[in-house]
């Protein structure tokens, strides 16, 4: 049973609630000591929980970050190629004259 805990844990993202619903099934045919490391798996998968959301929040902003860094290089690159194609017309003005 500890196994199958540890290994779906990282899949389940709120598993605190499960964890709190095995807990109440397992109180009743085990003895008192594993209570205490119920909670402290319980508690282990609430920081997880909140630290997957805060990294989704954090990717979410970076992902918008880096398209507006996208859309601005675009447009460095469009005024590079412009500023490129007018220099080149020019030079080819002044040798033809």
């Amino acid at each position: 049973m500890k196994q199958l805990i540890q290994k779906l844990g990282p899949l389940v993202l709120s598993g605190a609630a499960i964890v709190s619903n095995l807990r109440k099934g397992l109180m009743e045919s085990r003895p008192q000591g594993i209570e205490s490391r119920l909670d402290a798996m319980e508690n282990a998968l609430e920081i997880q929980a909140t630290l997957n959301e805060s990294t989704d929040v954090q990717m979410k902003l970076i992902h918008a970050l880096m398209e507006k860094t996208h859309k601005r290089l675009q447009l460095v690159i469009i005024a590079l190629i412009a500023t490129g194609t007018v220099a080149a017309l020019a030079l080819a003005m002044v040798l033809m004259k």
